[in-house]
Formats: C-alpha cells, sequence, structure tokens
C-alpha cells in the first residue's frame, strides 16, 4: 500500500467521521427529546398552576363557610329578640324585622356562594388529578426517551471514537508534505480528492478511465488524474 492509497483510506475514514458527526447533531431523538421537555415543562406549570388555584379556592370556601356560619348565627339571635317578646317598642321591633330580612337574604347569598366554591373545589380537584397523570406520563415517556436517546448518542460517540482513532494511525503513515496536499485538494473536491478506480470508473464521477491511464497507475506512486473530473486516481487494492 502507497502513501496516495494509505490517503485515499484517510479520506474514507473522514467521510465516514462526518457523517456519524452529523448524525449525532441531527439525531430524531434530540429533537424529540427537546419537544417532549418542554411539554414535561408545561404540563408541569400546568400542575404548579392548578395546586396554587385548589389551594386558594379552599381557602375562599373556609372563609365563606365560616362567614356562613357567623350570619346563622346573628340571624338566629335576631329572632330571639324579635319573637322573644321582651317588650320591644313597635320601632324596635321594625327595625328587628328588617334586621332579619336582611340576615336572611344575606344568608341566602352566603349559601350559593359556598354551593359554587365548594362546586369549584371539585372541578379543580378534577382539574389537579388530570393534571398529575399528565405530568407523570410525560415524565415517564421523558425518562424513557432519554433514556433510549443516551444510548443511541453514546454508540455514535464511541464510533466516532473509532474512527478517529483509526485517522489517527493511518495519519501517522502519510508524509507531511503529501498530507498537505492532500488537504489542498480536499477543500477543492469537497472532502473527495481521491477517487478509486473500480471495473475501469472513475467512482469519483462514474466516468470510464481510458487505457493509458490504468497502466499508468501500476506504476509505483504515480499521479494519475481523471481526465472528467480532475480527482487523482487510486488503483483499487
Amino acid at each position: 500500500m502507497n502513501d496516495w492509497q494509505r490517503l485515499y483510506q484517510l479520506q474514507q475514514i473522514e467521510l465516514q467521521l462526518e457523517a456519524a458527526k452529523k448524525k449525532l447533531r441531527n439525531l430524531p431523538v434530540i429533537t424529540e427529546f427537546t419537544q417532549l421537555k418542554n411539554e414535561t415543562a408545561d404540563a408541569k406549570e400546568a400542575l404548579a398552576w392548578t395546586k396554587t388555584k385548589l389551594t386558594e379556592q379552599k381557602k375562599r370556601a373556609k372563609r365563606l363557610e365560616m362567614d356562613l356560619l357567623q350570619t346563622e348565627a346573628d340571624l338566629q339571635e335576631a329572632r330571639k329578640k324579635l319573637y322573644g317578646d321582651r317588650g320591644q317598642s313597635v320601632k324596635e321591633l321594625e327595625q328587628l324585622e328588617r334586621r332579619v330580612e336582611l340576615l336572611h337574604k344575606e344568608q341566602v347569598e352566603k349559601e350559593e356562594m359556598l354551593i359554587l366554591a365548594m362546586e369549584g373545589n371539585e372541578e379543580l380537584d378534577k382539574a389537579l388529578h388530570k393534571a398529575q397523570a399528565r405530568y407523570q406520563e410525560l415524565r415517564a415517556q421523558l425518562l424513557a426517551l432519554q433514556k433510549e436517546g443516551n444510548a443511541e448518542i453514546n454508540s455514535l460517540k464511541e464510533e466516532i471514537k473509532n474512527l478517529q482513532q483509526q485517522w489517527q494511525k493511518l495519519r501517522a503513515q502519510i508524509d507531511n508534505n503529501l498530507f498537505h496536499e492532500y488537504q489542498q485538494l480536499r477543500k477543492r473536491f469537497h472532502g473527495r480528492p481521491l477517487a478509486r478506480v473500480e471495473n475501469d470508473i472513475c467512482t469519483g464521477c462514474r466516468v470510464q478511465v481510458y487505457t493509458f491511464l490504468k497502466q499508468k497507475l501500476k506504476e509505483a506512486n504515480a499521479r494519475v488524474y481523471c481526465e472528467n473530473c480532475g480527482r487523482l486516481l487510486i488503483a483499487a487494492l
């Protein structure tokens, strides 16, 4: 194997490295994980909001209940005075009747408010259970996807590591000047400056190679360029 053949192998390793790194950057699992992570974060936020609202609603219902009990006590006391025959004047009786009427109306309003508050508690409690279930479901999916993604990512990283080691081993066997020339050609041909001749075809452009060029390839360290694409031709091993 001559230096150009080693360079061809180096080129193929570099192409595999680029493909593996691109695959790592564009793994579908990464995009899916990011999207699922955002959904999980939204579900967690919704769960926290529902918990807060339920706590506030329970406190409000408790205040309404205590307020209603106080109104009922006041109403009971007013009725005792009204019907207690304590020798009140007509004016005092009228005032007591008015107070009983107002307290009864207030009692009815507060009972309605308390019922609505308790119904709100029930709705929020249902929403809380739903939000908890949604968050737990998404979190389980996220953890499973993370595990799956880590396995795929680690596999690709291991592949990249092995390819880099192969590259280093080959690079150590290639002359520095020749490697520099290869790098210049690499820029021109977008990472594929070398092409093998297989079945009399240039693998770079898929055009047939003339007989005299194939003969020249048999010479040691000969530099033979494809007349169609300009790539440096390498004899098939």
